[in-house]
């Protein structure tokens, strides 16, 4: 599995050959990367996932030995990567999108260095799609309600405050100007930093928390059905 680095997307390798995209909020099934054209599709189990930073490509690696490249956005396969790896067991793209790593059965790493047509666009302070980035920094940045002793048990209680965060978030400029290169890794490098230092201040101020995750609702009586029908 792969998670997109804003948390709103997850993508699984599948045992029908295919790879499939996930909405978390909802758990809903959006879209199964596969293609009625023999050359664009795996010919075996999809064994490894990931998902590029910007969340707009997906690499799987199967046991057919490939390494395909797909559009998110639409579901086309675009490459494919060959080599003497034998099945494909792991697949990682670098943060910045530059190199691809596949590891396979034959005990060897393939590198690929990828070279990417970069669509300029004018500076600006700030883009509501970069909001996820600055909430997780924020969430991150949270104190923890509690800190466990290094001795003796700890309550059920107190386990519970140590793992959730509270109070305001802190952080110092090593910190930002990691954020900034988050940023322009996941495809938002025409933000201005200091359109996003005062973003991000004006959230900092207002910060409760992160936003909860919508969870579909369902009757008993809806799950009852299920089963029986099951």
């Amino acid at each position: 599995m792969s998670l997109s680095a804003d948390g709103c997307w997850l993508v699984s390798g599948s045992a029908d050959k295919s790879a499939k995209l996930w909405e978390v909020s909802t758990g809903r099934r959006l879209r199964s990367f596969w293609s009625l054209l023999p050359l664009q599709s795996h010919k075996d189990v999809v064994t490894a996932v990931s998902l590029s930073a910007d969340g707009c490509w997906l690499f799987s690696g199967s046991r057919d030995g490939t390494v395909r490249l797909w559009e998110v956005s639409t579901g086309k396969c675009l490459y494919v990567f060959r080599g003497d790896i034998g099945e494909v067991t792991s697949v990682s793209l670098s943060t910045d999108g530059r190199w691809l790593v596949a590891g396979g059965s034959k005990k060897t790493m393939h590198v690929w260095e990828l070279d990417w047509e970069v669509k300029a666009y004018n500076l600006v302070d700030w883009d509501k799609g970069a909001r996820p980035f600055l909430e997780t920094f924020l969430h991150c940045h949270t104190p923890y309600a509690g800190v466990l002793a290094r001795e003796g048990n700890p309550t059920e209680q107190e386990i519970q405050q140590a793992l959730i965060r509270q109070g305001t978030p802190a952080w110092n400029e090593e910190d930002f100007q990691e954020l900034i290169r988050q940023l322009r890794s996941v495809g938002y490098g025409w933000l201005r930093p200091e359109g996003v230092r005062r973003r991000l201040d004006l959230m900092a101020k207002r910060w409760q928390g992160p936003p909860p995750l919508r969870r579909k609702r369902r009757s008993l009586q809806s799950i009852k059905r299920r089963q029986k029908r099951k």
